[in-house]
């Protein structure tokens, strides 16, 4: 996994993801609602009074796993240099 994780490219790349979903949760959180259109049907309004079950799973779900990329991220950095730095001792 260590090995998988120092390369350059995943610790940006979760980084930017973890950065991106944390917001997308937080802003639904601070708004209270966002909107769902299903492919064949007229738009809904998700929010805690109309259908609080799925809004706190999205709004929490985007939270955890922006957090988690995050994360991801740090150790992947963590990992990266520690990969460079064995490399050139």
């Amino acid at each position: 996994m260590q090995r998988l994780l120092a390369y350059p490219v995943v610790a940006p790349f979760f980084f930017i993801f973890g950065l991106t979903f944390s917001q997308f949760g937080y802003a639904y959180l601070k708004r209270g609602s966002f909107q769902y259109t299903p492919e064949h049907g007229p738009a809904q309004i998700i929010s805690p009074a109309t259908n609080a079950a799925v809004y706190w799973m999205v709004t929490g779900g985007l939270l955890t796993v922006g957090t988690l990329f995050v994360a991801i991220a740090v150790y992947a950095a963590v990992c990266l240099f520690r990969a460079r730095r064995t490399k050139n001792t």
